[in-house]
C-alpha cells in the first residue's frame, strides 16, 4: 500500500538511492529545506511502500523420522518502510 507520509518525499539532482542517499525535506518555519543525506543513521519522514509480512516455515518428514513441525511469525510483522530506487541507467538503455 502507498506510504500516507510520500507527500513529505522530494528529490534532489546527485542524490540518488542507489548510492544509499535519500532526499530529507525539513519543514521550517518559512518553508521547506531539502538536504541530500545518508540512509546509513538518519531516519526519513516518507517511503515509497509500506509492507507487512509474515514468515512461517513447515517441515514434514514421515517415516523413519516422522517429524512433522510448524513455526511462524504469529502475526504480521511491521509496517516496513521501503524506498524504491531506480537505476535510471538501465531504464534509459
Amino acid at each position: 500500500m502507498p506510504d500516507p507520509m510520500r507527500q513529505y518525499g522530494c528529490e534532489l539532482g546527485g542524490c540518488e538511492e542507489l548510492n544509499n542517499d535519500v532526499c530529507m525535506r525539513q519543514v521550517v518555519r518559512k518553508g521547506e529545506n531539502d538536504s541530500c543525506v545518508s540512509m546509513d543513521g538518519n531516519v526519513v519522514d516518507w517511503s515509497d511502500v509500506s509492507a507487512f509480512v509474515s514468515f512461517g516455515a513447515r517441515v514434514d518428514a514421515g517415516f523413519p523420522f516422522n517429524v512433522h513441525k510448524y513455526h511462524d511469525t504469529g502475526d504480521w510483522i511491521g509496517p516496513l518502510s521501503v524506498i524504491m530506487a531506480q537505476n535510471k541507467s538501465a531504464a534509459t538503455a
